[in-house]
């Protein structure tokens, strides 16, 4: 019998057991207790809900506790006459969903009405349209006949749409020119317009590339106007309520928009997506970019993953409302690192490896991993070689505003924030300060010295400052070190250290955290050893970040195991999408 160790467990996933335990109606069924536990911690790992098939017939070491599960038909029975298991009709802390999930209350709640909200768009009529002023509206702004033009049709008539794919392949030019469409006088009045992205930094991005694609339309100068110049944050569009969790906008409240572009979707967690669409009024048309092949978001789901993948075949309630461009315009003429990509995404090593090794003059290479490094003062000198030419600009910029845009040329990213030595994103955070004081570049003497970056940890509403935000310290001759931060305007925003919520110094950052950003160059470090936090998305997220150059520091079969393991999501959301 395979036994599964759960050392992982927290104390709260350990008082919910409990806590189960003594409200059913067999309070001491120790399989019972270590189901629920298990239920509570899953979501903080990224799953959904807990697939029982996992753990049927095996031995469980949870902690200090050691249950042998039965086999699947008897823990169906245990839950269904625990008396705290509902199949989604109640108010039970604990959910029977499809086949053999089993989900929290919440979680159950947030999949099935975000799976609802999106069947019930994708079953409304068609937004009729005058057809040949939709052709010659499609014919002025697309050259020609190509899936960027399918988007955009699809994306007109229809209240739910996906557009899909990956950096470069046309996904925000597409959208502008949707909106150009709506806001002109083609007969498609998409009335009020909102853009919003998961992160302040998404929206950012997001923000500069609308105001530059737009100021080069076709369109007339009152539908430039009506497309929006600036993006918000999701929680700052639903106005989230400090410190309960809800937000002022809801299914009672909903948001005063006809047409929502939501960019960077694959970021956005499950419970955050379905707070989202329960507050649009059924007659919005919304609109998600992203690409599924990303990371999923840091919290519980894969979202747009699974939106994609239950549009996938004909005939089924989301087929038609998902494009995928795959057309890369950045990378016309041939690039190494969407190639690298590409070969990752697939999981062809051996092609990823041929492409490392002949890439060294086109922006891609693979290196050996940097040492264990466990002495302070003797940082390797390619890392260090790295790091003065990576940061020295920005360091060196007169404003803030320089400064920040010349922060985003380079990046260190890391796959473990705690990994040993630098291998691990707090030790290459670290290495970065000692370099750079021995150059004379910084003087971390103080903990806000001048230029230091810092990476927001945590939503703080009142600041407006949000989760992977980042801004870097500029001292203020009259007020002292300031932390500066972009706004989504394009302007530049100073807060007193003080009033920062948690943040972290920002040299080097997960890739999770740099989702969302992309920069000219990245050096991206892997762990010596094989982990299983290591995987083929987190790889090919990273490589998606550079526009130019991508070092891999990582022995070859450190590499090589991560194109392999794919990181498959639990979730029953593609099931409720594929079967309502």
């Amino acid at each position: 019998m395979n036994c599964i160790r759960y050392e992982d467990l927290r104390p709260l996933d350990r008082q919910f057991g409990a806590f189960i335990m003594r409200h059913s109606s067999m309070p001491g069924d120790a399989v019972l207790r270590v189901l629920a536990s298990l239920a509570s911690r899953v979501p903080d790992r990224g799953d959904v809900c807990l697939d029982l098939q996992t753990v049927a017939g095996r031995e469980i070491l949870a902690g200090d506790e050691h249950v042998t599960m039965p086999e699947l038909p008897e823990l169906l029975s245990i839950l269904s006459r625990s008396g705290v298991v509902s199949e989604g009709d109640g108010n039970l802390p604990l959910v029977r969903g499809r086949g053999s999930l089993l989900y929290l209350h919440r979680y159950w709640t947030a999949e099935s009405g975000l799976a609802g909200n999106i069947l019930k768009r994708c079953r409304t009529p068609q937004v009729s349209f005058d057809e040949d002023a939709l052709k010659d509206g499609l014919d002025r702004l697309f050259d020609e006949e190509g899936m960027q033009r399918t988007a955009a049709r699809h994306a007109l008539l229809r209240r739910f749409s996906v557009i899909a794919g990956g950096p470069g392949t046309g996904k925000t030019s597409t959208v502008v020119k949707i909106l150009a469409l709506l806001a002109g006088e083609d007969g498609m009045g998409g009335g009020r317009i909102a853009m919003a992205a998961p992160t302040g930094k998404a929206a950012l991005r997001l923000s500069g590339s609308v105001r530059m694609q737009k100021a080069a339309l076709d369109c007339t100068e009152a539908a430039r106007r009506a497309i929006p110049d600036e993006a918000s944050t999701l929680h700052r569009l639903l106005q989230a309520i400090p410190g309960t969790g809800r937000f002022r906008h809801g299914p009672l409240n909903p948001l005063p928009f006809d047409t929502v572009v939501v960019d960077e979707a694959s970021m956005v967690a499950l419970p955050l997506m379905h707070a989202f669409v329960s507050a649009l009024s059924p007659s919005c048309r919304l609109i998600l970019l992203g690409d599924p092949d990303q990371l999923a978001s840091v919290e519980a789901g894969a979202v747009l993953g699974d939106i994609c993948a239950a549009a996938a075949l004909p005939g089924t309630p989301l087929y038609g409302s998902v494009t995928v461009l795959e057309r890369n315009y950045r990378f016309e003429g041939g690039s190494s690192i969407s190639d690298l990509a590409r070969s990752v995404n697939g999981g062809r090593v051996e092609e990823a490896l041929g492409l490392l090794a002949a890439g060294r003059d086109r922006g891609v290479v693979l290196r050996p991993p940097f040492s264990r490094w466990s002495e302070l003062d003797r940082v390797p000198e390619e890392l260090a070689a790295a790091i003065i030419e990576g940061y020295r600009p920005f360091l060196e910029a007169g404003n803030p505003s320089a400064a920040l845009l010349a922060f985003d040329r380079f990046r260190l990213l890391g796959a473990i924030s705690d990994a040993p030595g630098l291998s691990g994103v707090r030790g290459l955070n670290m290495a970065a300060e000692i370099v750079l004081r021995r150059q004379g570049l910084i003087d971390p003497s103080s903990l806000f010295y001048h230029g230091r970056p810092v990476m927001v940890r945590e939503n703080d509403y009142a600041m407006r400052l949000f989760n992977g935000d980042t801004g870097i310290v500029f001292n203020d001759p009259g007020a002292g070190p300031m932390v500066w931060f972009s706004a989504p305007d394009g302007s530049m925003r100073p807060v007193p250290p003080e009033r920062l919520p948690k943040h972290e110094t920002a040299y080097a950052v997960t890739i999770h955290k740099s989702q969302g950003s992309e920069f000219d160059a990245v050096l991206m470090v892997l762990p010596p050893e094989d982990s299983p936090m290591l995987s083929r998305e987190l790889l090919y997220t990273a490589i998606t970040r550079a526009r130019r150059s991508v070092e891999i520091r990582a022995d070859p079969e450190t590499f090589s195991a991560a194109i392999r393991q794919r990181r498959i999501r639990v979730s029953g959301l593609k099931d409720a999408l594929l079967n309502p």
